[in-house]
């Protein structure tokens, strides 16, 4: 008894369908292969040729007109203080001034009146949570 598997042949539009398919899955492969990485966008933040930095004063600008403070030995050498304070808490870290809902950098008498609205709407497990982010500020303050 022959076997109806060997002698069965293969339809010719499917054998055309497989072949259309090779090639273009071909030609896909062959388009993300060749295509070139795109370079990220550098920001120079470099300074000027010298007396730059006397002619704009205390700040200087950069590629894309965003003014940067300089130091005294040009912007290269400008190291910014960091408005956020981040403490741990619970085994997390948290920025203390998002936690009491107030933009980094506010003044001692803002995050006061922060403290005292947030105390009155929290409940009290959640008071020494606002209360160490308080003390938190209050250390960045005095350092």
């Amino acid at each position: 008894m022959p076997s109806a598997v060997h002698n069965r042949e293969v339809d010719p539009n499917v054998k055309d369908f497989l072949f259309l398919n090779a090639a273009v899955l071909a030609l896909v492969v062959f388009y993300i292969l060749r295509r070139r990485p795109r370079s990220a966008l550098k920001y120079s933040v470099k300074p000027g040729p010298k007396g730059d930095s006397e002619k704009s004063g205390s700040s200087q600008e950069s590629t894309f007109g965003i003014k940067t403070p300089a130091a005294s030995s040009g912007a290269a050498g400008y190291q910014g203080k960091t408005l956020n304070v981040i403490f741990n808490y619970n085994g997390h870290s948290w920025d203390a001034y998002e936690v009491l809902g107030v933009p980094a950098g506010s003044s001692l008498e803002r995050v006061k009146s922060a403290l005292e609205e947030g105390l009155k709407q929290v409940d009290p497990e959640s008071r020494v949570f606002l209360e160490t982010a308080y003390q938190a500020i209050l250390t960045h303050l005095k350092s």
